[in-house]
């Protein structure tokens, strides 16, 4: 939370494992510095039911909003243009060119991997909650 307080992004992917009937998914937590460089500081499996990603995304990190990490996509943009396709076809609030963005509430894959796994990227930002707990955080600090 603190890495966000100062203006530094955090960003997760995350796996959908498309043919299972048990949610299951590798988080990885990548933190950015001010130059942009990413590093993978931690990783951990799930297993899960009656989850979507993203708000499996927000019950572990119950502090955040959870949104696409767009920056992310528009690097991937050449290689998951059928992914990219496919959200803007499901996404009424667009005309569908391929040279948009679909709606930010449109939840969609970067990638699959071998038919198999679906590969997301969420950007964390601090919600209430985060900040509010900062705040109670520094004025415990300081008491």
């Amino acid at each position: 939370m603190r890495h966000l307080k100062k203006g530094k992004k955090i960003s997760i992917e995350m796996e959908d494992w498309v043919n299972k009937g048990l949610g299951r998914s590798n988080i990885r937590l990548f933190l950015y510095k001010k130059d942009g460089s990413e590093s993978l500081e931690k990783e951990w499996f799930y297993y899960f039911q009656g989850y979507t990603l993203k708000s499996l995304a927000e019950a572990v990190f119950p502090w955040a909003s959870v949104t696409l990490d767009r920056d992310f996509y528009d690097e991937w943009r050449e290689e998951n243009e059928t992914f990219l396709d496919i959200a803007l076809r499901h996404d009424d609030s667009n005309s569908g060119y391929a040279d948009e963005r679909p709606n930010a509430d449109i939840i969609y894959p970067y990638t699959n991997e071998s038919g198999e796994v679906d590969m997301y990227r969420f950007e964390l930002t601090l919600n209430k909650l985060g900040k509010a707990f900062l705040v109670l955080s520094d004025f415990l600090k300081k008491n």
